[in-house]
């Protein structure tokens, strides 16, 4: 009998009722696993927006050598390639030490794979800063990044490569 009722009146039911353990599994028995419990595109997708958000706020470092393996760090931006943890941190820390203000504009965001195989991550950034020395800065940079999940289930950037499309 209660497998007869409907969606509406299910959702009532545990809206009304959030304690109702029947409703909740009658709900979910059949959903299936992988799509509940595996990372998704979309997953991928608001880890890159959190990793600029990062960026934007100058975040504690720490937030983004969580995302980096220390063992095997492939990155190369324009003007820095880092192949290590110190070197991400020097790159950081100048960042922080000269830039007053910046943005990141995230366009043309593209992610495919699984978790299992890892993603690939394409996207476009429009990066507007200031220093603290008065310049600016206006630029249109392409990323690709190759994106793992690691055993405690953390998004891990094995490859990053970044160009520089044009300076306005």
């Amino acid at each position: 009998m209660i497998r007869n009722i409907s969606l509406v009146s299910m959702l009532t039911i545990s809206f009304l009722f959030p304690t109702t353990a029947f409703c909740k599994d009658i709900l979910h028995t059949n959903y299936d696993r992988n799509a509940k419990t595996m990372y998704s595109e979309n997953d991928v997708k608001a880890f890159v927006y959190n990793w600029f958000a990062g960026f934007d706020h100058q975040a504690d470092i720490k937030l983004f050598k969580k995302h980096l393996n220390p063992k095997e760090i492939d990155m190369y931006f324009p003007d820095f390639p880092i192949k290590s943890i110190e070197d991400f941190e020097r790159w950081y820390n100048d960042v922080i030490d000269n830039i007053q203000w910046n943005a990141h504009k995230i366009s043309n965001l593209a992610v495919s794979g699984n978790e299992v195989s890892g993603f690939s991550v394409s996207v476009d950034i429009n990066w507007k800063a200031k220093t603290y020395n008065g310049e600016t800065y206006d630029m249109n940079i392409h990323q690709d990044w190759i994106v793992k999940v690691n055993k405690s289930r953390t998004f891990v950037i094995e490859k990053h490569r970044a160009r520089v499309i044009d300076k306005q």
